[in-house]
């Protein structure tokens, strides 16, 4: 920052702070402005976002490189990844398959921010639980067992902004109500095959089970129905839609559907790169690709 002050004083003008400020459209105190330049406090992303139309692009970028961990107006602390790894992968299919990224409405007009996803394999969100601490060094997810009127299973829920974001913005997966209007991130569709492989297990661990002699599963959006059919397209599996339906009179189903006799590559894409983690979702894999 301070390279970056004595370049803007004599490109921009000795009062270039004060355009700064004014561009970030929040009000700081004196004190916490005068601490950004000395090292004492963090600067806020919107306000070096803003740093770019003084033309410091590249030092923006190069700064944000080194950084490794975010505070949120909470207060809390999290290590954030600059890189969609494998388990981040997963996750997104996971989220994608059977959860959900809510805000909710908290006290004093502020808002919550979480990441919630549903199983009937309490072992398995344990093991999602890592992959949260391992790479966002969070405070552990809280699981807890939910029954309604829709049915029961066990849930992982994460509040974080930071995470949440991550998710949405970085990754693209939208938020709230996806089921209508869900489809694959356009960023997961860019990727290799290889890597597209740890998504595809998510969706496998929270959505994609037995159907109809291979394996499949219903949607509410048609759209992640044909962005599926078409992923799974990139090492040659054909999968296809089966139709759409009605549900309890209420909403409308699109069916997605891996045929048996296509289950054989789609194990060895995922045995190649990356397995499902729960083990009834591997032995169903297994058995319909012939392995005993």
């Amino acid at each position: 920052m301070k390279k970056m002050n004595v370049r803007l004083k004599s490109e921009v003008s000795i009062n270039w702070k004060l355009k700064w400020i004014k561009l970030v459209g929040y009000n700081f105190s004196p004190s916490s402005f005068k601490d950004w330049f000395i090292g004492r406090a963090s600067i806020p992303l919107v306000a070096l976002e803003k740093l770019k139309l003084f033309g410091l692009n590249k030092e923006v970028n190069e700064l944000m490189q080194t950084v490794q961990y975010i505070s949120t107006t909470t207060r809390k602390i999290e290590k954030i990844s600059f890189e969609l790894n494998s388990d981040l992968l997963y996750l997104s299919g996971l989220i994608l398959g059977d959860g959900s990224l809510p805000i909710t409405h908290c006290k004093e007009g502020n808002y919550g921010y979480k990441v919630l996803i549903s199983s009937g394999d309490k072992l398995n969100l344990a093991y999602v639980s890592k992959i949260f601490e391992i790479n966002f060094e969070p405070d552990k997810p809280l699981i807890y067992f939910r029954k309604n009127d829709f049915g029961s299973s066990w849930v992982l829920q994460k509040d974080s902004k930071v995470i949440y974001r991550f998710f949405t913005k970085l990754v693209g997966i939208c938020n709230g109500n996806k089921a209508k209007n869900a489809g694959v991130p356009q960023l997961i569709k860019n990727m290799q095959v290889a890597s597209v492989a740890a998504f595809l297990s998510g969706l496998v661990d929270s959505d994609i089970g037995s159907h109809g002699g291979g394996m499949g599963c219903t949607f509410r959006s048609k759209l992640l129905v044909d962005d599926l059919i078409w992923l799974l397209g990139k090492p040659g599996i054909k999968a296809k839609n089966y139709g759409s339906h009605f549900k309890e009179n209420k909403y409308i189903q699109h069916g997605f559907s891996i045929p048996k006799s296509q289950i054989k590559a789609f194990k060895d894409v995922l045995e190649k790169n990356y397995l499902p983690k729960r083990k009834d979702r591997v032995l169903k894999l297994y058995s319909l690709a012939g392995v005993p």
